[in-house]
């Protein structure tokens, strides 16, 4: 494979990256500039675009932040840098060996989703609290954020783009963890591969568009709890027929930081349905509020969280949306964390779903769980047909670390005569994964 070996101009400790490739160079002219991204076509950009990153400080109030001043802007995304089947296990991913962006090439595709990963770039000053700089990148949606350091050197990480704010649910006011930029496909110049136009996951230019919503529901505890829904294009509320629903958990986020709405934003979920012209009805919740040990441990409470979805969820979502009410309707698919929810879905609750999505992780108990729930005979090589009726996907990236409880779930799957679908994408555990695995879902796996 061919990699194009050229760098940026300097490349300082730790990976930080001084990339200021900007369009102008007077305070002026960037004063004059959209503040946020833009991204625009670029001749002279190994993907055939750009994503010009202009940081106004005007914006933000430092003080809030318990920031002195602000003397450096760094723009940071755990899913920028490029990697190659050729370098890469299975299974795991190397950050030392991912490529920075403006190294771009046939064969590497953009993944991450560690510290390890990371790509940190640090703005140009342009004065008057006036930061820039341009990144070439590949087609699709990639999330990032910025780190702000004032004179004292004291640093303020995890902060969305103020002038691209991260989604916000109204009703609970939590926030998402991260701002996003969409970029097209250029045929000319990208991967010619059938996972390199990731041109679906672009907010949709035209035409017929669905609805976000975010609202909340009152759980058992009596507290609010948030939701994020997807209505498609067109929907009616007094349709005959109830639209089907797909059910869909995050996984675990390190906080409880806008969980119900990372699909939907930075899973770029709502792009593709209108692309696709999805007409299911999509809700997200935050299943982190039932982690054990407090937010961001990946020690769920599955049957909390099966009580919360069977006897809070759904008949909020059901009493106040028109959706399905059957099996048949219902679908529900998991990322990480997620993914196991789904896989205990499964096991314990087949009936209730028509769909299961088990993406980059799943419990792989599963066949003591199906002993205990009786899903196979003494022999342990025939499911019932509890298991038999659901449709079931496995998906996961190449570079994922969730990879192998995926395959095992599967063998288990197998080795009890249960069918389903398995996917791997060129990507980690990362949104650039959940990205492709959703899209090929919506058009090849839902109610298909």
């Amino acid at each position: 494979m061919k990699i194009l070996k050229f760098l940026a101009a300097t490349i300082a400790m730790s990976g930080l990256i001084a990339f200021t490739a900007c369009q102008s160079n007077s305070v002026a002219e960037k004063k004059s500039s959209k503040s946020g991204v833009t991204v625009h076509p670029d001749a002279n950009s190994p993907t055939g675009y750009s994503a010009d990153f202009l940081y106004d400080t005007s914006l933000v109030d430092f003080a809030a932040l318990g920031l002195k001043d602000i003397s450096k802007v760094t723009l940071y995304s755990d899913c920028m840098k490029l990697y190659s089947y050729e370098e890469q296990t299975p299974g795991t991913i190397n950050g030392k060996k991912g490529h920075l962006p403006e190294e771009y090439a046939e064969g590497l595709y953009p993944a991450g989703g560690s510290g390890d990963t990371r790509l940190d770039v640090e703005l140009k000053s342009y004065g008057n609290g006036i930061f820039s700089c341009s990144i070439p990148l590949s087609s699709g949606a990639f999330v990032y954020n910025y780190t702000l350091t004032d004179s004292t050197g004291k640093s303020v990480s995890r902060l969305d783009d103020p002038a691209n704010p991260a989604a916000r649910n109204s009703v609970t006011k939590i926030r998402d963890l991260s701002s996003m930029v969409y970029v097209p496909y250029d045929k000319s110049k990208s991967n010619k591969d059938k996972w390199a136009d990731r041109s679906v996951e672009n907010p949709k230019k035209d035409g017929k568009k669905g609805t976000y919503i975010t609202t909340g529901y009152t759980g058992k505890n009596g507290k609010t709890h948030g939701l994020a829904i997807y209505l498609p294009a067109g929907y009616d509320e007094k349709r005959a027929e109830p639209y089907n629903v797909l059910y869909i958990s995050h996984g675990t986020g390190g906080d409880l930081y806008g969980e119900e709405m990372r699909w939907l934003n930075e899973g770029a979920v709502r792009n593709i349905n209108d692309n696709l012209g999805i007409d299911y009805v999509v809700v997200c919740m935050n299943n982190q509020e039932f982690a054990v040990s407090g937010a961001g441990q990946p020690d769920w409470d599955f049957n909390l969280i099966a009580d919360d979805q069977i006897n809070y969820i759904m008949p909020f979502v059901e009493k106040n949306y028109n959706v399905s009410k059957e099996a048949a309707g219902r679908a529900y698919a998991g990322l990480s964390m997620g993914g196991a929810t789904t896989s205990n879905f499964l096991m314990y609750h087949g009936d209730l779903f028509s769909h299961f999505g088990i993406w980059s992780y799943a419990n792989t108990d599963a066949a003591s769980y199906c002993k205990v729930k009786g899903l196979v005979d003494a022999n342990n090589q025939k499911a019932v047909s509890a298991l038999k009726n659901p449709k079931i996907m496995i998906a996961y990236g190449s570079w994922d670390f969730g990879m192998d409880s995926c395959k095992q779930f599967a063998k288990i799957l197998s080795t009890i005569g249960v069918e389903y679908k398995e996917l791997e994408v060129p990507a980690a555990h990362d949104w650039e994964n959940w990205q492709l695995v959703y899209a090929w879902a919506a058009k090849n796996f839902f109610w298909k």
